[in-house]
């Protein structure tokens, strides 16, 4: 009995060791802690499905770690992130993007004199203001340039939950308005059951949507799972959860912009 018990523990242990470990760094997701958003959902159907051949640790990580920690170890993913030349240079990224956003906007709590089409270099030359934005976020090729070139206009929220920070500090006014998605910011409101009053300019400089993929570490271990996203991204269950998932955040998000943008078809 007992030589059937080691047996099957050096059996067990094999099969652990067989599976590829993966560290998904994020400063979303704990262990102990699943998120109910959108984007988290499509992860864990992603990682639920893929157990059998890897083991998903969950990591927590500034975003400025995350990069960190994606060229210093070589089983390292993050998720929802803007490719960038800066970006594909330590990492490689899936195919295809987990989800599509509308573009950046700027939201602010009380109406500017303009019209709904801004341009934000314009804006801020007539009327400066404060413009909270996350340090090490992408927003886009102009707009990063805007940050970096006329840094006094900006907020740069840094540590962990500084998107939720920049939020609450617009609403408090200690600033003038952030850059951010407006369904997050909307999902936000609607889980704090906040009614403030905002108002969403589109920006010149923010034209296009913004596609969030996975990144993982330039390794033969990043390749092989994100082959394994791609394909498993191109299944008809895998889209039937994505369709179902954008629909029911549909008074948030524009559905049927984001399931054209993702090309997904049944």
């Amino acid at each position: 009995m007992r030589t059937l018990l080691i047996g099957m523990l050096i059996m067990v242990s094999c099969a652990l060791e067989a599976k590829q470990r993966i560290v998904i760094a994020t400063d979303l997701l704990p262990n102990d802690q699943r998120k109910s958003d959108l984007v988290s959902g499509f992860v864990y159907y992603i990682t639920d499905t893929l157990n059998d051949r890897y083991i998903f640790d969950y990591q927590l990580a500034s975003r400025e770690r995350e990069w960190r920690l994606i060229e210093q170890q070589k089983n390292v993913c993050l998720y929802n992130k803007v490719r960038s030349p800066s970006r594909e240079a330590i990492a490689l990224y899936s195919k295809a993007p987990l989800i599509v956003y509308a573009p950046n906007r700027l939201i602010v709590t009380a109406p500017l004199p303009w019209d709904n089409d801004i341009s934000l270099a314009n804006l801020l030359e007539d009327r400066p203001m404060q413009i909270g934005v996350i340090n090490g976020r992408t927003y886009s090729e102009q707009i990063d340039k805007l940050i970096e070139k006329d840094s006094r206009y900006f907020y740069k929220g840094a540590g962990s939950k500084k998107a939720e920070r920049l939020h609450y500090m617009l609403l408090q006014n200690k600033i003038d308005g952030i850059i951010e998605y407006s369904s997050v910011f909307r999902s936000r409101q609607q889980d704090d059951n906040d009614n403030t009053e905002i108002f969403v300019y589109p920006l010149r400089e923010a034209r296009l949507p913004v596609k969030g993929f996975f990144a993982c570490s330039r390794s033969d271990i990043g390749q092989q799972l994100l082959d394994d996203i791609d394909q498993l991204m191109k299944t008809s269950d895998y889209r039937s959860m994505a369709i179902a998932g954008i629909h029911a955040e549909a008074h948030l998000i524009e559905a049927e912009y984001t399931i054209n943008a993702l090309g997904y078809s049944l």
